[in-house]
């Protein structure tokens, strides 16, 4: 048995599961009412909505299928960003880099910070930026402004996106000599800086004027 949401029933409400893409068929009187480009409209748009990996699933194994395509879509714009990094020639770049001169990026309990998922260099401002990339939906509405905030921003929540990885770039500032030796970089003064890599413009971070450094692809090249 499913159950829903009384959200689902919301007009303001984006990917409604009650929405009428999602329930084409209108039972009226014992009869059952449809358009037919409605009902074909509603077919690609379940299609969209599980290539997208934004479908509310209900089942196991559909749960574990857009779990996957998610995480591909996440590795996928990853490398796109490496990809197009690497083609800066004054840039040192890896990815998903979970060590360091041999060293776990941990922190003080010896707990997993997880990976890094792209580090660049510029040996032209001597700056190391330590790289999150995160492949978002456009928010469209305020409800989705304020889950993306409290998602992306929530300075008082630690498993915030922002906190989880201002706690990986706490720990390149106390190995700095570590990430010198490793990439080989001259023994001088170099920065450590931070940013996240977005595929959409993050509305939140404008509209509730968090001012993190967040930018698309097509920002990159205006910070490198």
């Amino acid at each position: 048995t499913i159950f829903y949401r009384k959200e689902d029933v919301y007009p303001w409400r984006n990917n409604r599961e009650l929405s009428l893409n999602r329930k084409p068929l209108i039972v009226y009187e014992n009869k059952i009412i449809f358009g037919y480009r409605t009902l074909i409209s509603s077919v690609y748009f379940l299609f969209d909505l599980i290539n997208n990996a934004t479908l509310k699933a209900h089942s196991k194994k559909m749960k574990n299928y857009i779990s996957k395509i998610s995480e591909k879509r996440g590795n996928d714009f990853n490398d796109l960003v490496y990809n197009y990094l690497c083609s800066f020639e004054h840039l040192i770049v890896d990815k998903k880099v979970s060590k360091i001169n041999g060293k776990k990026i941990v922190d003080d309990k010896n707990n997993d910070l997880g990976d890094i998922d792209v580090l660049y260099i510029s040996t032209k401002k001597r700056t190391i930026t330590i790289g999150e990339v995160k492949n978002f939906e456009l928010s469209r509405n305020m409800y989705e402004i304020y889950n993306e905030y409290l998602k992306m921003f929530d300075f008082d929540n630690n498993k915030s996106f922002y906190n989880k990885h201002m706690r990986r770039v706490t720990w390149c500032k106390n190995n700095i000599d570590d990430i010198i030796n490793h990439y080989n970089l001259k023994k001088t003064k170099w920065k450590i800086d931070y940013c996240f890599i977005v595929n959409n413009p993050l509305v939140s971070n404008k509209a509730l004027k968090i001012n993190i450094k967040t930018y698309t692809i097509e920002e990159l090249d205006k910070h490198l």
